[in-house]
Protein backbone atom coordinates (compact mmCIF):
# COMPACT_ATOMS: atom_id res chain seq x y z
CA UNK A 1 0.00 0.00 0.00
CA UNK A 2 1.37 3.40 -1.08
CA UNK A 3 0.48 6.53 0.73
CA UNK A 4 -1.86 8.67 -0.94
CA UNK A 5 -0.79 12.52 -0.15
CA UNK A 6 0.68 15.14 -1.66
CA UNK A 7 4.38 16.04 -2.11
CA UNK A 8 4.02 19.06 -0.27
CA UNK A 9 2.40 16.79 2.59
CA UNK A 10 5.90 14.47 1.93
CA UNK A 11 8.07 16.72 2.90
CA UNK A 12 5.82 18.21 5.87
CA UNK A 13 6.21 14.98 7.45
CA UNK A 14 9.83 14.74 6.78
CA UNK A 15 10.50 18.08 8.39
CA UNK A 16 8.51 16.84 11.10
CA UNK A 17 10.01 14.15 11.94
CA UNK A 18 13.05 15.70 11.86
CA UNK A 19 12.19 18.35 14.11
CA UNK A 20 9.83 16.20 16.43
CA UNK A 21 10.99 12.40 16.14
CA UNK A 22 8.97 9.95 14.23
CA UNK A 23 7.09 9.00 17.02
CA UNK A 24 6.57 12.64 18.50
CA UNK A 25 5.17 13.26 14.81
CA UNK A 26 2.77 9.95 14.61
CA UNK A 27 1.60 10.99 18.24
CA UNK A 28 0.21 14.03 17.16
CA UNK A 29 -1.07 12.35 13.85
CA UNK A 30 -3.29 10.14 16.55
CA UNK A 31 -4.66 13.05 18.27
CA UNK A 32 -5.52 14.88 15.11
CA UNK A 33 -7.38 11.90 13.91
CA UNK A 34 -8.76 10.87 17.10
CA UNK A 35 -10.23 14.67 17.88
CA UNK A 36 -12.41 14.48 14.61
CA UNK A 37 -11.55 17.51 12.87
CA UNK A 38 -9.63 20.63 12.64
CA UNK A 39 -9.01 23.76 15.16
CA UNK A 40 -10.87 26.39 13.65
CA UNK A 41 -11.75 29.59 15.76
CA UNK A 42 -14.48 32.25 14.02
CA UNK A 43 -12.74 35.27 14.05
CA UNK A 44 -9.03 33.66 12.58
CA UNK A 45 -9.64 30.05 11.09
CA UNK A 46 -7.01 27.97 12.20
CA UNK A 47 -5.92 28.40 14.98
CA UNK A 48 -3.77 26.18 17.92
CA UNK A 49 -6.27 25.54 20.72
CA UNK A 50 -10.07 26.11 19.12
CA UNK A 51 -11.40 28.89 20.74
CA UNK A 52 -8.47 29.81 22.61
CA UNK A 53 -9.06 27.46 25.62
CA UNK A 54 -6.32 25.57 26.90
CA UNK A 55 -7.94 21.95 26.76
CA UNK A 56 -10.29 19.76 25.77
CA UNK A 57 -11.33 21.22 22.42
CA UNK A 58 -9.51 20.49 18.91
CA UNK A 59 -5.98 21.31 18.85
CA UNK A 60 -3.54 22.19 15.57
CA UNK A 61 -0.71 20.32 15.24
CA UNK A 62 1.38 22.73 17.04
CA UNK A 63 -1.01 23.53 19.43
CA UNK A 64 -0.30 19.39 20.76
CA UNK A 65 3.01 20.67 21.28
CA UNK A 66 1.77 23.37 23.80
CA UNK A 67 1.60 22.23 27.26
CA UNK A 68 -1.69 23.01 28.55
CA UNK A 69 -0.29 24.57 31.29
CA UNK A 70 1.42 27.29 29.28
CA UNK A 71 -0.79 28.29 26.61
CA UNK A 72 -2.42 31.49 26.75
CA UNK A 73 -4.21 33.28 23.81
CA UNK A 74 -1.21 35.40 22.73
CA UNK A 75 0.12 32.73 21.59
CA UNK A 76 -2.10 32.46 18.79
CA UNK A 77 -0.16 35.25 17.19
CA UNK A 78 3.17 34.04 17.22
CA UNK A 79 3.98 31.88 13.92
CA UNK A 80 5.32 28.23 14.40
CA UNK A 81 9.24 29.19 14.91
CA UNK A 82 8.85 31.67 17.45
CA UNK A 83 5.94 29.52 19.57
CA UNK A 84 8.52 27.07 20.10
CA UNK A 85 10.99 29.32 20.83
CA UNK A 86 8.86 30.97 23.11
CA UNK A 87 8.02 27.29 24.91
CA UNK A 88 11.77 26.42 24.54
CA UNK A 89 10.69 23.66 22.30
CA UNK A 90 13.40 21.56 20.45
CA UNK A 91 13.30 21.67 16.62
CA UNK A 92 16.86 19.94 15.67
CA UNK A 93 17.68 23.06 13.15
CA UNK A 94 14.62 22.97 10.96
CA UNK A 95 13.99 26.05 8.87
CA UNK A 96 11.15 28.31 9.58
CA UNK A 97 10.09 27.82 6.15
CA UNK A 98 9.59 23.95 7.31
CA UNK A 99 8.11 24.65 10.33
CA UNK A 100 5.56 26.77 8.13
CA UNK A 101 5.04 23.85 5.38
CA UNK A 102 4.15 21.68 8.87
CA UNK A 103 1.66 23.78 9.67
CA UNK A 104 0.10 24.57 5.98
CA UNK A 105 0.41 21.09 5.03
CA UNK A 106 -0.59 18.96 8.28
CA UNK A 107 -3.56 21.22 9.50
CA UNK A 108 -4.16 24.19 7.51
CA UNK A 109 -4.54 23.77 4.29
CA UNK A 110 -5.98 20.01 4.07
CA UNK A 111 -8.36 19.26 0.83
CA UNK A 112 -11.19 16.92 1.45
CA UNK A 113 -11.60 14.83 4.69
CA UNK A 114 -8.75 15.89 7.03
CA UNK A 115 -9.17 12.78 9.22
CA UNK A 116 -8.91 10.77 5.75
CA UNK A 117 -5.50 12.74 4.57
CA UNK A 118 -4.14 12.46 8.21
CA UNK A 119 -4.67 8.21 8.12
CA UNK A 120 -2.72 8.63 4.45
CA UNK A 121 -0.01 10.37 6.59
CA UNK A 122 0.01 7.90 8.96
CA UNK A 123 0.28 5.39 6.28
CA UNK A 124 3.19 7.28 5.10
CA UNK A 125 5.42 7.17 8.51
CA UNK A 126 5.02 3.39 8.66
CA UNK A 127 5.99 2.87 5.32
CA UNK A 128 9.06 4.98 5.82
CA UNK A 129 10.03 3.61 9.57
CA UNK A 130 9.72 -0.16 7.80
CA UNK A 131 11.90 0.91 5.20
CA UNK A 132 14.42 2.80 7.03
CA UNK A 133 14.80 -0.48 9.69
CA UNK A 134 14.81 -3.23 6.71
CA UNK A 135 17.82 -1.46 5.26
Amino acid sequence: MTAKISDSQRDALNSSVEAFGLEKTKEILTSLIDQGGLSYSDDIGCSYRQDYTACCINKCFFGYLIPDEEYDVGLEELGPMYLLDKLGIPYNGVSELQLNNIQIYLHDNIFGDPILTWQECLVYLEECFQEATEQ
